[in-house]
């Protein structure tokens, strides 16, 4: 008997949306937790972690990305095992591993006081801690190449004003871009431990390629965790995706539609100076990002 068929029999109700992967993967958690595919996802701001989440939960039933859970995805990871290890003896052992593990690196909208995030931690903490236990967590890390990243931060930060209807960032945000540029680097040399300590459970995901053939590098994720795909045409957003606020908010889009031509078409090199790009050239570790596949291409409006 498939899984499909598995589950509609074990909830005992025929589901009034088959279509929707969020209610198989709610069904799963209720009847066969040990079938979800818990996935810790990484990736600095602005490198299109949001975009993929949206993709994993509307293609994949079995898959459970978590992004402030276990650790702020933005940071260094966490030492899992170290905090597993200290909360293995303690009452509620699963709920205070995955409540210390949140607030180790804690995201800017952890609030584990609060009583939506408690209710989230007490309904993972079971599985998750048990993905931990018997290493089935997986690790995705997003990236994008550092020009394309700066802007994009700066606009993020509010760091652009409109100069005759075009964004151009401001000379006196220079300090704040050379230190995102720093922690650039410090965190993608986290990452890219985590992935060296577990090549086979961690996936490097560059934002250019997931846009640009996003059906080759999902059926990559597919085979290398296993996930099930609902449907077998891939469901990907066609408006931006907007940051979400914690680990039980579903995607939210936004009503732009996403503007895949400011990076295929490097329309974000004139949005930064020469002299701020030089900032972003000279501090960026370009033999760390050539692990990620990432060259120091030549820029347009600046000397590289």
């Amino acid at each position: 008997m498939d899984l499909g068929r598995r589950i509609v029999r074990k909830v005992g109700r025929v589901f009034t949306a088959p279509g929707d992967p969020g209610i198989w993967r709610r069904a799963l958690f209720r009847v066969c937790p040990s079938r979800l595919i818990f996935l810790k996802q990484y990736g600095e701001r602005r490198t299109g972690t949001n975009f993929l989440r949206a993709i994993l939960l509307a293609n994949h039933p079995t898959a459970y990305p978590v992004m402030h859970v276990l650790g702020d995805k933005h940071a260094p990871p966490v030492a899992l095992e170290t905090i597993l290890a200290e909360t293995r003896n303690l009452p509620s052992a699963d709920l205070e591993f995955v409540t210390r593990a949140t607030i180790a690196a804690s995201a800017t909208t952890t609030a584990t006081e609060e009583a939506e995030q408690q209710l989230y931690l007490q309904k993972l903490a079971r599985p998750l801690a048990e993905a931990v236990r018997t290493a089935r967590l997986g690790f995705i890390i997003s990236t994008k190449h550092a020009y394309p990243w700066a802007a994009s931060m700066a606009r993020y930060r509010k760091w652009m004003r409109e100069v005759e209807g075009r964004p151009q960032m401001l000379p006196e945000y220079a300090g704040e871009l050379e230190k995102a540029c720093h922690d650039f680097n410090l965190r993608h040399r986290a990452w890219l431990d985590l992935h060296d300590q577990n090549p086979a459970r961690c996936a490097i995901i560059r934002h250019e390629d997931l846009l640009e053939k996003p059906e080759e590098i999902v059926a990559r994720l597919e085979r290398q965790f296993g996930l099930w795909r609902l449907h077998r045409r891939l469901r990907i957003p066609q408006k931006a995706v907007a940051p979400t606020t914690w680990d039980q908010n579903a995607p939210w889009l936004d009503e732009k539609p996403f503007d895949r031509a400011l990076y295929t078409s490097r329309h974000y090199e004139d949005q930064l100076s020469p002299e701020l790009w030089s900032i972003v050239t000279k501090t960026i570790d370009w033999d760390l990002m050539a692990r990620f596949g990432y060259e120091k291409t030549p820029l347009v409006t600046a000397a590289s």
